[in-house]
C-alpha cells in the first residue's frame, strides 16, 4: 500500500483522445470523508487534467464547486490552465449567486441550466465528481 504502479501514471488511451468529454464538478472536494484530503485529491486530479489538456473539452461547476472559481481557491490556477488550453469552463449562474461569489470569479463564465443540459447531452462522456 502507498505505492503507485507505473501503469497508473500512464494516460488512459480511451480518455486521452478528447472525444467531447465533460467534467462535471458538484462540490469543492471529492468523497464524503474529511474535508482537507478530499480537497487535496480534487486539486491533484485537476492538476493531472491540466497536464493532459486533451482529456476533457468542458468543465462544468455546479453547487459548491462554483466557489473554486474564486481567486482564493486552491485549484483556480489549474482551472485557468485548462481554460487557456481551450477547455470550456462553465459554471451555474444561479449557484454563483447562491454562494455569493459572482464578483470573485477569476476563470470560466456563468451559464444557464439549459446550456448545462445541452452540454451534458452532447457529451460523449461525462465524468462526475
Amino acid at each position: 500500500m502507498g505505492q503507485v504502479s507505473e501503469y497508473a501514471l500512464d494516460p488512459a488511451p480511451s480518455l486521452a483522445t478528447g472525444d467531447n468529454t465533460v467534467l462535471l464538478l458538484t462540490g469543492s472536494r471529492v468523497a464524503t470523508g474529511l474535508d482537507q484530503p478530499g480537497k487535496e485529491f480534487l486539486a491533484g486530479l485537476l492538476r493531472a487534467m491540466a497536464q493532459r489538456r486533451d482529456m476533457i473539452q468542458t468543465v462544468i461547476l455546479v453547487d459548491s464547486a462554483v466557489t473554486m472559481l474564486a481567486a482564493e481557491s486552491a485549484v483556480m490556477e489549474q482551472l485557468l490552465v485548462l481554460e487557456q488550453a481551450g477547455v470550456h469552463v462553465l459554471c451555474s449562474a444561479s449557484c454563483l449567486e447562491a454562494y455569493g461569489v459572482q464578483s470573485r470569479v477569476m476563470v470560466g463564465r456563468p451559464c444557464s441550466s439549459y446550456e448545462i443540459v445541452d452540454r451534458l447531452r452532447a457529451a460523449g462522456k461525462v465524468i462526475s465528481l
